[in-house]
C-alpha cells in the first residue's frame, strides 16, 4: 500500500487515461467504480463518488467520525488532531486509511 501512495504522490499510478497515453489499448476508458468520467488520478481520489463515500467510511471507522462533508483536508487534520490518543491507535487510524488506497 505504500508504494501505491507512493507512486500517487509521484503521479505514477497506472490509471486507465496513463495506460493509454503510453499507446496500451484500454477497452473502456471510465472510472471502474462509478463508470461516469474517465478514469484519472484525479477522477479516483479526489472526483469519484464512489471512492468518496469509501473515504467517508474508512474516515468514520478509523478516526471514530469526522467531518467527510468538509474534503479530505478535514480528514488529514482530524487524523493529526487525534494523533495524542496513542501510538497504537494513530498506526491503526493511518494504516487503515493507506489500506483503502
Amino acid at each position: 500500500m505504500q508504494l501505491c501512495v507512493y507512486r500517487l504522490l509521484l503521479g505514477r499510478l497506472l490509471t486507465r487515461d496513463r495506460l493509454i497515453s503510453f499507446g496500451i489499448h484500454v477497452p473502456n476508458p471510465k472510472c471502474i467504480l462509478c463508470e461516469v468520467d474517465n478514469e484519472s488520478m484525479s477522477h479516483l481520489f479526489f472526483e469519484c463518488e464512489v471512492s468518496w463515500y469509501i473515504w467517508a467510511e474508512q474516515c468514520h471507522r478509523a478516526l471514530g467520525g469526522c467531518d467527510t462533508d468538509r474534503g479530505i483536508g478535514a480528514i488529514i487534520i482530524g487524523i493529526r488532531d487525534r494523533r495524542g490518543r496513542g501510538q497504537i491507535w494513530f498506526k491503526t487510524a493511518r494504516l487503515r486509511l493507506t489500506a483503502s488506497v
